[in-house]
């Protein structure tokens, strides 16, 4: 009986460490997209309070903003296309899109912060590099799910992925606030300064673990694109998401 005894609990244990393990190694995983939310969160609140200390202009501050939606339209397809092709030859998309793209918008994020109070051209020009580097790295991480993990697999790091946006999002927006009160620059520079340490624990982790591309996705790279577009629904799909978008 005490043996039973003991087992039970060792065995709770034992599951109670799986469960620790695999939520931690999920939060690894999702912590590039925490730090893209961060930055969008930062950039997409703040950078209108900034464009309206240089002058109040609503439509003008409208019109700037519109390079967020051009680069989510544009950049997911560009970065698919792009990293398809480059796995096609055996290459990952950790280093290029995660990394690289989170180093572009630190990059964009930085400009705005020293160009905080120049004009709306420059602030318009900074903000797509940083919006284009955030988008490029959660293209990249959503194309990592499916790489990873297998079709059974892959509810739990969408999950994990898209509370990891949502929660980089709001703290970037509550964090800006109080640092935009001690500068115009402050947010900016403080999103710059954490978007690419916030992706480095998942590019460590995935460094090297990328799964092969196969023979049929090595096809597919070349011509799927224009395959699927002439598939039935996905027509809608996608004009379902631009609207998405541009809403």
């Amino acid at each position: 009986m005490s043996t039973h005894a003991e087992a039970a609990p060792r065995g709770g244990a034992q599951r109670l460490a799986g469960v620790a393990s695999v939520s931690t190694a999920l939060a690894v995983f999702s912590a590039a997209a925490l730090g893209a939310g961060l930055g969008r969160g930062l950039l997409t609140t703040y950078l209108p309070v900034l464009l309206a200390r240089i002058r109040d202009a609503p439509g003008l501050i409208g019109t700037v903003m519109l390079v967020n939606t051009l680069s989510g339209l544009v950049v997911p397809l560009a970065v698919g296309v792009w990293s398809d092709r480059l796995r096609a030859r055996g290459h990952g998309r950790t280093p290029v899109f995660v990394l690289g793209g989170s180093l572009l918008a630190a990059g964009g994020l930085a400009a705005v912060a020293l160009g905080h109070a120049s004009s709306y051209l420059a602030l318009a020009l900074f903000a797509a590099v940083a919006y284009t580097g955030i988008n490029a790295v959660t293209t990249a991480h959503r194309a990592l799910i499916v790489d990873r993990f297998t079709l059974e697999e892959r509810a739990k790091p969408t999950g994990a992925e898209e509370l990891a946006l949502l929660s980089g999002a709001l703290a970037g927006a509550a964090v800006g606030g109080v640092a935009i009160e001690l500068a115009g620059w402050a947010p900016f520079a403080l999103g710059a300064l954490l978007l690419p340490l916030l992706v480095l624990p998942t590019v460590l982790q995935l460094r090297g673990r990328e799964r092969p591309a196969t023979v049929a996705e090595l096809r597919a790279a070349r011509s799927y694109y224009l395959e699927a577009a002439r598939r039935p629904g996905v027509r809608e799909l996608l004009a379902a998401q631009t609207l998405w978008v541009l809403g």
